[in-house]
């Protein structure tokens, strides 16, 4: 089984990784591994990450630059950078200072404005290809290239797989970057605390993540 997620392996709780999972979908997507082995990286160009930045650094931002395997932040242990590590679970020994953005090959970005009227710095990067997705805090974001999505994190591991007639793909997810993996699945599983356009694309609707509905679903559908 794999853990697909929006976020980097830097940035996963003590509780995902202890899981043993034979892959993971990583950074919505851009990034995954199998048993170790990249099998896909799709990250900023070094043009399109000093764009993103250099308009984000003119405002007071928490930055998260999403690597894969490692996560940078413009806050290092700082108590802003603290406080948010502490709410999502994130190990402060898996952070990196960010110091330098030559050479990284940045799959995602998260960033928290201070200001919510800054948030419009950001209304023309669709134009440039990027994608920016509201998170359920109002004032955070996710940033990815145009495109590139969780579905095709899941294609480039059923493809590496080869396609087994009785192989069956279930995917879960609770939010609208979630929509395009529950379409490609075999059968996809919209949380109970998900939006509306996500469930009415799902096969199979279970409860919220805060009633287990993960472990429900699994059991519902005879998975375990």
């Amino acid at each position: 089984y794999f853990i697909c997620t929006g976020r980097s392996h830097g940035g996963l709780p003590s509780s995902i990784l202890e899981m043993g999972a034979d892959g993971y979908s990583l950074c919505a997507g851009a990034f995954v591994r199998l048993y170790d082995k990249e099998i896909r990286n799709v990250h900023f160009s070094q043009a399109t990450l000093d764009f993103i930045l250099n308009r984000l650094n003119q405002f007071e931002t928490l930055q998260y630059l999403e690597c894969g395997l490692r996560l940078y932040t413009n806050h290092y242990g700082t108590p802003v950078s603290k406080h948010f590590n502490e709410e999502f679970g994130i190990r402060e020994s898996n952070l990196e200072p960010l110091r330098v953005t030559q050479g990284l090959q940045v799959n995602k970005i998260s960033v928290t404005f201070k200001n919510m009227a800054d948030i419009d710095a950001m209304e023309d990067f669709a134009d440039h290809g990027i994608t920016v997705l509201v998170q359920p805090s109002p004032d955070s974001f996710d940033i990815t290239l145009s495109g590139s999505t969780k579905r095709d994190g899941i294609k480039a591991v059923t493809e590496y797989l080869g396609d087994p007639k009785d192989a069956i793909v279930y995917a879960f997810g609770d939010n609208y970057n979630d929509i395009e993996m529950i379409e490609f699945a075999d059968v996809g599983v919209a949380m109970g605390n998900g939006p509306q356009d996500l469930k009415n694309k799902a096969d199979y609707i279970t409860k919220n993540v805060e009633e287990d509905g993960v472990l429900f679903a699994l059991k519902e559908l005879g998975l375990i």
